[in-house]
């Protein structure tokens, strides 16, 4: 079971944990420059003062296969036993992939493929995020990619012994990062509402993440202060917790090859579709309705998801969202972001995930993303 530290000046708990666990060799994952110009640095290592301490950076801006294998090198080479990780969700991404793989006999890939089962024996962690976006330090999976596909390690132990919620650690984030990091939250919340697999607690989780974050998106990306941050940081965290229950769907599997193979951060790239999927989940009918959902709990629980964005439609829905990639000053076209006409078949053919896609309330065909991804051309 997971404890959250998110009282005021949380990030001092480090000491407190570290005396109780008494490890005797640290990792510590972290990200480049927003390891000191989060104030992490400053904030953490005076509390490691006495242990061995390996610091570990310079990770992919998404989880690589080449990231996971030098960690889980750098962690047997040092018999390292304890891991603090302090960053954006890659960072977190390849510390619980490397804590989950380090003690298995094989290669790692064989794992993030899915071609091996792991045993759960994992290093214990502290996961302390300095982006509000992905919740990656409270869901029981990671991102990985090999050759450019994107593939999810997930395991019930992945999720951390600790995690530290410390918002002072996301003050120095940027304009563009911030909005980026909010929408990858929005969209979990609002993916983790109406996947086939919500339940009543994953629909509570994104109530609460979405009365935080929609509020609060603009002022934290334009003129943020303390409380704006907060609220992202903690919403994020509730949306990272809807999500682990009830997975992502349809406009997560878009994502990834408009982040793989055209460099678009994985937040931005998620809303970009997004909105086009609620006119098209309103239309749920008994033609179209996934076989492992009903109609009525679809139509009931996107009525939910529309009183939850205070809209009526589905089409009001994709407007407000829009409206908000506007105000937040992120591009709403692909040919604004370099993509071509003649990238499309390849991002409807690495990004329709028979998973991700079956969670989506309505079927979704090959034929659908590809008029998606015409319409945000």
């Amino acid at each position: 079971m997971t404890i959250v530290h998110d009282e005021n000046g949380a990030i001092s708990c480090i000491s407190r944990i570290l005396s109780q666990t008494k490890p005797a060799s640290i990792l510590l994952f972290h990200g480049n420059s927003s390891y000191i110009q989060s104030g992490a640095k400053e904030s953490i290592e005076p509390q490691l003062s006495g242990y061995k301490v390996i610091h570990l950076s310079g990770f992919s801006k998404s989880t690589t296969l080449a990231d996971v294998v030098k960690a889980i090198e750098v962690m047997r080479k040092n018999s390292i036993d304890f891991i603090i990780a302090v960053g954006g969700g890659a960072v977190m991404d390849v510390a619980k992939s490397a804590s989950l793989l380090c003690n298995e006999k094989g290669d790692a890939k064989e794992y993030i493929l899915g071609k091996k089962k792991s045993s759960g024996n994992n290093i214990k962690r502290i996961l302390i995020p300095t982006t509000a976006g992905t919740g990656a330090e409270i869901t029981p999976f990671s991102a990985v990619y090999v050759d450019k596909i994107k593939y999810s390690l997930a395991h019930p132990k992945m999720v951390p012994e600790h995690v530290i919620l410390a918002p002072e650690l996301t003050y120095h984030l940027g304009q563009r990062i911030t909005a980026q990091a909010g929408c990858d939250a929005i969209a979990q919340a609002i993916e983790g509402y109406w996947s086939v697999h919500a339940t009543g607690k994953s629909k509570s989780y994104s109530e609460q993440a979405l009365s935080l974050l929609l509020p609060s998106i603009r002022k934290a990306v334009l003129s943020p202060t303390p409380e704006c941050r907060r609220s992202m940081l903690f919403g994020a965290h509730y949306a990272g917790k809807s999500i682990a229950i009830a997975k992502t769907t349809a406009a997560h599997a878009m994502s990834y090859p408009l982040t793989s193979f055209h460099n678009i951060p994985h937040g931005h790239a998620v809303m970009l579709t997004l909105p086009y999927f609620f006119p098209i989940n309103e239309s749920a009918d008994d033609g179209n309705i996934q076989q492992k959902f009903s109609l009525v709990e679809a139509r009931k629980t996107f009525q939910g998801i529309l009183k939850l964005l205070v809209v009526k439609t589905g089409k009001e829905a994709r407007d407000m969202l829009l409206t908000l990639l506007s105000d937040i000053h992120l591009e709403q076209k692909l040919s604004q972001l370099g993509v071509k006409e003649s990238d499309l078949s390849n991002i409807v053919d690495h990004g329709f995930n028979p998973d991700r896609v079956a969670n989506n309330p309505v079927r979704i065909t090959k034929e659908t993303e590809m008029e998606i991804l015409r319409a945000i051309l």
